[in-house]
């Protein structure tokens, strides 16, 4: 009998084995939505920045709320089709729904390690967390590491880094199982899905800051 994986905990370590038995499931989208908005929420909450020492709560919430959410389901929907499309051109077999599977079990899910050590930070610092780098160095002298770490500490930092590299290999391999090929194919497809998308879009600001300043 074939070993049933948890998702939750096998994706770690067995990444294309978990997405595989995902892609088969009769139900594998279920719940999609509501753990797609909750994981761009919180992704959200630890990614927020102020320029002001006083907290906004107004602020905070709105962005946590309603771009969380939103973050979340174009993760899960938009960055999906794209990906599916894009792998396809490189001789990928996998349909945007199948890539929501590898974006959610593969990515997203993953991705709740690098928002718990966020969290871990928010508890050390408090409201200091929300500070951008600027407003640090307009309120504490910093040393160099302290800028580019953005106040978080040294042990944070570390962890982090090899949260971000691990969990971007379980997403370049869960996309390759996706798709059929390889984790390196995965990462060319990752390229050019990101080219696809923010060409246009410095194009159109380009444009727009023409006509701008004419």
């Amino acid at each position: 009998m074939e070993e049933k994986l948890n998702p939750w905990l096998h994706i770690w370590f067995k990444p294309r084995a978990v997405i595989r038995q995902e892609l088969e499931k009769p139900d594998r989208e279920k719940y999609f939505i509501l753990l797609s908005i909750v994981i761009g929420m919180l992704t959200a909450f630890t990614g927020y920045e102020q320029n002001s020492p006083v907290l906004n709560p107004i602020s905070l919430t709105s962005v946590v709320v309603f771009g969380g959410a939103a973050g979340g389901l174009f993760m899960l929907y938009f960055i999906s089709w794209v990906n599916a499309v894009v792998g396809r051109w490189l001789g990928g077999r996998g349909y945007a729904s199948d890539l929501r599977v590898a974006a959610l079990r593969g990515s997203m899910v993953p991705s709740l390690l690098t928002v718990f050590i966020g969290l871990i930070d928010f508890a050390i610092r408090g409201e200091e967390f929300f500070y951008s780098v600027n407003l640090l160095i307009e309120t504490r002298e910093m040393s160099t590491l302290a800028f580019i770490a953005g106040g978080m500490t040294p042990a944070l930092i570390v962890l982090q880094v090899i949260a971000f590299v691990w969990t971007f290999i379980i997403s370049l391999k869960s996309i390759g199982e996706a798709h059929g090929f390889s984790a390196w194919m995965a990462l060319l497809m990752y390229i050019l899905a990101a080219l696809l998308i923010f060409i246009p879009i410095m194009i159109i600001s380009f444009i727009v800051s023409i006509f701008i300043f004419l």
